[in-house]
């Protein structure tokens, strides 16, 4: 093999410092690796000198057909960074596609090839640090910025498939693991400013007291036209959770319900056009929970059936749906024949007595009632979180409550 020189003009540096920088530089520039590439994790000479680091690539949401910029970090650089050599990808070629990329600018010498086999898309990013930019002790190091365009609607991954060389200042191969980011591409907007937004239900909260009710809202993620009216229908599928109401969102000037144990229809007009163009987060309607005295198990909750969706144009908006599911926990009062309380909505029943606040009293009863039926076989007290509930998560509500005051 023919060995090939080059030459870099830069600022005087130390000799151990140039030496590295010329070794790393020609490896990358020229291509003669000198040790067997590895994926993932670069080989080091020992465990001990070697240190460890993550590579992070940010998520990122872009219409179709527009572009956006994704950032890749390194977490930290123990002993410096001299340079690397990474790979990243598109998992999904159809969805978005890698356009460029542009080195940061503390690394002197950078080289980017964006490549494509058909089904996906590659970016190999190498960069060396000539003038000691990322000192000893560095974090959140920007690497790179990927350039991504939207496809069509949906969502891929872009990844670190392939770590070829990451150099600390000492010549020392560093440990790196990697995180990989979400491209989301939205539907373009079809010149009328109708995009496909989602509709969801949104409940309170995902868990419910037997006995007790609960709301839940559909709502509208975007309105870019506004919404002049909606008729839609909301089911419930279980026998833990019955529909006691509904209404429509106050937005809605003019509305018509029709409900029974197992679906609810809603009707709604905005008469003073109080949603705007440009709204986000429209509740359309709520839906009133309520949950049977002895219940326990889990409901969904979906969106049945969307007849009339428009926007102030008459036009329809396109959007998809999504339910919900809500657990019912058949827990008995604790004392004083109150059912205790989710004080944050954790799934976690911090307000043993049921007076609606997590003080040392609830310390004081859950001590007292450690070993009744009301507490033991029941997760809601589990308040570590290890699965059981013992003295442990006595100590935990202990610190809730000096917490809450």
């Amino acid at each position: 093999m023919d060995t090939v020189e080059v030459e870099i003009s830069r600022p005087y540096r130390s000799q151990k410092t140039t030496a590295l920088a010329r070794r790393f530089a020609i490896i990358v520039l020229v291509g003669v690796i000198v040790v067997a590439p590895v994926v993932g994790s670069v080989g080091v000479a020992s465990a001990q000198e070697a240190s460890s680091s993550t590579i992070n690539v940010s998520d990122a949401t872009v219409k179709e057909d527009a572009s956006t910029s994704v950032d890749v970090t390194m977490s930290e650089a123990p002993s410096g960074l001299a340079g690397y050599d990474i790979v990243l990808g598109v998992e999904n070629n159809s969805t978005a596609t890698i356009t460029d990329a542009e080195i940061a600018e503390k690394f002197t010498l950078s080289e980017v090839n964006v490549s494509d086999n058909g089904t996906s898309m590659t970016v190999n990013l190498r960069a060396v640090d000539l003038e000691e930019n990322v000192q000893e002790g560095a974090t959140n190091i920007s690497l790179a910025d990927i350039d991504i365009e939207g496809k069509t609607a949906g969502e891929t991954n872009l990844a670190v498939q392939e770590i070829r060389r990451v150099d600390d200042d000492n010549g020392t191969a560093i440990n790196v693991s990697s995180n990989s980011g979400q491209i989301t591409v939205e539907e373009a907007d079809d010149g009328g400013g109708n995009t496909t937004a989602n509709l969801d239900i949104v409940p309170q909260r995902n868990h419910v007291t037997a006995g007790d009710e609960i709301k839940a809202n559909v709502v509208l993620s975007e309105a870019p036209r506004g919404v002049a009216g909606f008729n839609t229908t909301v089911s419930v599928n279980g026998e833990e959770i019955t529909i006691a109401a509904a209404s429509a969102g106050d937005e809605f000037d003019l509305a018509v319900t029709d409900s029974d144990s197992d679906t609810a229809m809603i009707r709604g007009v905005d008469l003073n056009r109080n949603v705007q163009a440009g709204a986000e987060n429209v509740t359309l309607a709520t839906v009133h929970l309520r949950s049977g005295a002895s219940a326990d198990g889990t409901t969904e909750i979906n969106i049945t059936n969307v007849e009339v969706l428009e926007n102030d144009e008459a036009a329809t908006i396109t959007a998809s749906t999504s339910g919900a599911t809500v657990e019912v926990h058949d827990v008995a009062p604790v004392v004083y024949d109150r059912l205790p309380t989710d004080a944050d909505g954790d799934g976690l029943y911090e307000d043993i007595d049921g007076d609606g606040q997590v003080t040392n009293t609830d310390v004081t009863v859950f001590f007292e009632q450690f070993n009744s039926d009301a507490i033991q076989g029941h997760d809601e007290y589990d308040f570590d979180g290890n699965g059981r509930v013992t003295y442990n998560d006595i100590v935990v509500l202990s610190d809730l409550a000096a917490a809450s005051g």
